[in-house]
């Protein structure tokens, strides 16, 4: 099967908390923490073998991007610090 999949957590019908995704065409895969759909916080992005140049890059993210602490803490300060709000309840799913 050549679909996406995601495991984890939900809000508000985004992909938010912790997941994993893999995106099967593309032979790419991050695990870590989400928000507002787009990798943020602590993660690790593992690019498509045998890519030139494709290296795993562990650390931080903000907003999609490969960062620093520093600029992930910057980031927080700046938006109220509330970037990893916790979905309620059952807040888990597969697509």
């Amino acid at each position: 099967m050549d679909r996406d999949i995601y495991e984890g957590e939900f809000h508000e019908g985004l992909r938010q908390g912790i997941g994993k995704m893999i995106w099967k065409i593309r032979g790419e895969e991050y695990e870590g923490e989400w928000y507002q759909d787009e990798p943020h916080g602590k993660g690790k992005f593992k690019p498509k073998d045998g890519v030139p140049g494709g290296k795993i890059q562990e650390g931080w993210f903000v907003q999609g991007k490969f960062s620093t602490e520093e600029e992930y803490m910057t980031w927080k300060a700046e938006n109220g610090g509330g970037a990893h709000r916790r979905p309620s309840a059952g807040g888990m799913k597969k697509t």
